[in-house]
């Protein structure tokens, strides 16, 4: 996503830097780093906890293994596709973000793993041993299992007021003591709230 912008920050561990790194799909083809165009990919690399242990195992070598673990049938070109990168100025957005803001280059997910589980780390600081996302018929036990404290319930204890702005559902509402009638309630004062207006995402 922003490897190319290390022509405008020097320092940053981009493309330049991993010249002459490589993958191979553990079938004798081996692909290096190329630019791409593409704005939409059809086969995801996939991001569960198995995924990602195998795609950063031997120093980051294992992306396309684990890419064709998850698609079989996928040919040179698709493999290709998870070893690409996007040229600079060519997401019109990240981009001239990414040259005037801070890019975190060095930055690790809590867990080497998907959404939500990070989310609840985010908001917790532990995933209750969650690594994976759930299945559909995982989801009633993931509504009620996460019984961990909060740090709305750090903010709660000094008085302070906060907000959860969410486009569709917010993730914090599956946290057990945010179902609390306290905060539940949309009002603004010390403990105050899930804001239930239809707005970004912020958690």
């Amino acid at each position: 996503m922003l490897g190319a912008l290390d022509t405008v920050h020097d320092s940053l561990d981009g493309v330049r830097n991993s010249v002459g790194y490589t993958n191979d799909d553990g079938e004798g083809n081996t692909f290096h780093l190329a630019p791409i165009e593409d704005k939409q990919i059809e086969l995801d690399p996939k991001h569960d906890h198995a995924d990602v242990i195998l795609q950063i195992a031997d120093g980051n070598s294992g992306f396309l293994k684990s890419f064709v673990r998850a698609h079989a049938n996928s040919d040179i070109a698709d493999r290709q596709k998870a070893m690409s990168y996007y040229p600079l100025d060519y997401l019109p957005a990240s981009h001239p973000l990414g040259r005037h803001f801070t890019v975190c280059d060095r930055w690790f997910s809590s867990l080497p793993g998907p959404t939500w589980p990070n989310r609840f780390f985010m908001l917790t600081g532990t995933s209750s041993g969650k690594v994976d996302m759930p299945h559909r018929d995982q989801w009633p036990q993931w509504l009620v299992s996460q019984n961990q404290d909060t740090l709305f319930d750090r903010l709660n204890e000094k008085g302070r007021s906060w907000m959860v702005y969410y486009h569709d559902f917010p993730n914090s509402l599956v946290l057990r003591h945010q179902q609390q009638h306290d905060n539940l309630m949309d009002g603004g004062g010390p403990k105050s709230r899930l804001e239930t207006h239809n707005r970004s995402s912020a958690a």
